[in-house]
């Protein structure tokens, strides 16, 4: 069975895969002060037997969040490229690339993007910074 660490990793590694030439960074735990534009997988919780197996044999779900800081807020350019990430299909595709080996290199038994959506970040600093992107909620089965 994959942990927790594994998971993160391995989501983080097929995006890379796929939209590597997309993102300055993909991390698979979370960044401050991330460039743009950059992903990274945040744990979430984690429902144990969900086949009412023995601990080492019973499939858990877990859930993690995928957020990528896109662009600076500051135009509609950059809400026209936070669009593109969120299809479903093409290009800058993050759905399509988070799915894009749903075994996770054979460490989990399956992964599905649940959910998405436009996400806005403020960021104190000198000066404030507003960061536009996306989340993707993904569903993992180990």
């Amino acid at each position: 069975m994959a942990d927790l660490v594994d998971i993160c990793e391995g989501i983080a590694a097929n995006i890379r895969t796929e939209l590597g030439d997309k993102f300055k960074l993909v991390a698979p735990f979370p960044l401050a002060g991330p460039p743009t534009p950059s992903a990274h997988v945040l744990p979430g919780d984690v429902d144990f037997h969900q086949t009412f197996g023995s601990l080492e044999d019973s499939m858990d779900s877990w859930t993690f969040t995928v957020e990528a800081f896109l662009a600076l807020a500051t135009d509609r350019e950059s809400q026209k490229l936070a669009a593109k990430y969120l299809s479903k299909s093409g290009d800058f595709s993050v759905i399509a690339a988070i799915e894009s080996d749903t075994s996770l290199g054979g460490i989990v038994s399956d992964l599905i993007v649940t959910g998405g959506g436009f996400r806005y970040w403020d960021k104190a600093g000198v000066p404030p910074v507003t960061y536009v992107g996306g989340f993707w909620t993904v569903q993992v089965l180990t």
